[in-house]
């Protein structure tokens, strides 16, 4: 679903942010992704199955192409697994902002080297256009 979301986005920086927002608005809609994170999602971070292994290829590809300045990918990863899982806790037991997934997907990409102004308006608002894209649908 995430790859069908982001295949015509062409900045890895967008990808990751879009992936980081879908992932934390399909728990939000989908309780019973919502209770698997909760109770089994720190195991599936590094496993070969899930959204490790695409969030660990968008990592990868934000590395090689220059756009996120991280030296080991699988520490990174483990570092952003922790972040949404732990707002996916956080919004299980307390009623968010709708914006928290947009401020979490700023705050990934600034851990990743992305300068702010490039992060965000100013404003509160995402300067990457994946945050105006569909969230779901097929090429």
């Amino acid at each position: 679903m995430l790859d069908a979301a982001t295949a015509e986005i062409e900045d890895t920086a967008e990808t990751f942010a879009a992936g980081v927002r879908l992932t934390l608005q399909l728990t939000a809609s989908h309780p019973e992704i919502t209770g698997i994170l909760r109770f089994r999602g720190l195991q599936h971070v590094h496993s070969g199955t899930g959204l490790g292994p695409q969030a660990l290829r968008d990592l990868e590809a934000g590395k090689a192409s220059g756009r996120f300045d991280i030296k080991d990918t699988q520490v990174t990863l483990g570092a952003v697994g922790g972040i949404v899982l732990a707002l996916v806790q956080l919004g299980a037991t307390n009623d968010l902002e709708a914006t928290a997934g947009e401020g979490t997907a700023e705050l990934v990409l600034r851990m990743l080297g992305l300068p702010a102004e490039e992060v965000t308006t100013g404003h509160g608002d995402s300067a990457l256009p994946a945050s105006d894209r569909p969230r779901t649908g097929h090429r």
